[in-house]
């Protein structure tokens, strides 16, 4: 058996793309018919997310600590380190496990010595923008993975760009423990609902965080917004991060081209996609990229970045601009992309081939035979 650790997910309304990979492999495994090889650890809060084939397997869910109704600073953190060293530590050593997967890493999470414990480290975030992060939380971030790389056994990356950056970084991993294994991507292009748009627009899916760089494509979109007839939509979870530069651009563009939707539902993301004259990820840094490869399975125009593993995970299949804080080179290809019209084939081909690399049951198998290749 096999235990998955969910406690670091799901811990909210929303679903970021860890959650989303995570969900998706398992809706995979579930498709293979391989769901009953595992035993996941959940929040009782978070179980919605799994709805669609709750039935299929086997859990325990964790209950929120008494503690938590109260409000307190670094609460969501307290709760997790307490959930995590005290809950799943106990829940691990109760059941007859093989191995146990974190499909994510993070500072509180518990790894096992009992039980050997397969990570994926999704990316290296928290070493390459180190300035975005505060003295203290840095020496703390620091201390912990270095104790979480220790006592890992194995590790799962989505891109050899990781798996590089994680050998570096982290001399004493043996490079025969860290396994290269794609992302699953699932798309449902029925599922959609209709977001109300007045013009054709450019589309952006991606938080508004440091490294997401969105600031590249304000000053891009506000440099050629009188040239062209479409808006700029920028949607994903809304962030604290609001630098004066990013909001002087948000004002300049103003409220008649430009939309911030924050948070949406799947179905009108979908529709968001389809619908999109061009989309535009302006993105520094990522350990796979998923959103540009979403992007493009509805066939329409991608721009992208050259940087980190982007060109790795989207196959060098899309249209790049370089270098990647360069706001009049952007702007250049996007002009140059929105009067291009692309055969349509081509689009279609991309797709073909990014369904065929990331579908959710290739993937899953891909999995299972890497967790029972390393259990013999």
């Amino acid at each position: 058996m096999i235990i998955v650790n969910l406690i670091n997910l799901f811990n909210d309304e929303n679903i970021d793309g860890v959650g989303q990979y995570t969900k998706n492999l398992f809706k995979g495994i579930n498709e293979i018919g391989e769901l009953d090889k595992f035993h996941f650890i959940i929040r009782k809060s978070s179980f919605k997310f799994f709805s669609d084939f709750k039935d299929n397997m086997n859990y325990t869910l964790v209950e929120e600590p008494k503690f938590a109704k109260y409000n307190f600073y670094k609460k969501d953190f307290i709760v997790k380190f307490y959930l995590e060293n005290i809950k799943v530590s106990k829940i691990i050593n109760s059941l007859d496990a093989n191995l146990v997967f974190n499909p994510f890493h993070s500072i509180t999470s518990y790894i096992s010595t009992n039980v050997p414990t397969v990570v994926t480290y999704h990316d290296l975030l928290y070493l390459n923008f180190k300035k975005d992060m505060t003295f203290l939380k840095r020496i703390f971030s620091n201390f912990k993975h270095k104790d979480i790389v220790k006592k890992t056994a194995f590790f799962i990356v989505p891109s050899e760009y990781v798996k590089k950056d994680l050998l570096i970084n982290y001399q004493g991993v043996e490079e025969e423990k860290v396994t290269v294994l794609p992302n699953p991507i699932y798309i449902d292009n029925s599922d959609l609902s209709e977001y109300n748009v007045e013009r054709k627009y450019i589309l952006s899916v991606n938080s508004i965080l440091p490294h997401k760089n969105m600031i590249t494509l304000l000053k891009a979109f506000f440099y050629i917004m009188d040239d062209i007839e479409h808006n700029l939509i920028l949607v994903g979870k809304k962030s604290e991060y609001l630098d004066s530069e990013i909001i002087e651009y948000i004002e300049k563009i103003g409220k008649d081209r430009l939309k911030i939707t924050g948070y949406i539902s799947n179905s009108k993301r979908n529709y968001l996609y389809k619908n999109a004259s061009l989309f535009v990820s302006s993105s520094l840094h990522e350990g796979f990229g998923m959103t540009p490869i979403e992007a493009a399975l509805f066939e329409i125009p991608v721009i992208t970045t050259l940087m980190t593993s982007i060109p790795e995970s989207s196959l060098n299949l899309l249209n790049y601009y370089d270098p990647p804080d360069d706001y009049r080179v952007l702007a250049d290809k996007i002009i140059e992309v929105l009067i291009s019209n692309k055969d349509h084939r081509s689009l279609s081909d991309i797709r073909k081939k990014y369904e065929n690399k990331y579908n959710i049951e290739s993937v899953a198998k891909t999995y299972l035979d890497y967790f029972i290749k390393i259990q013999d």
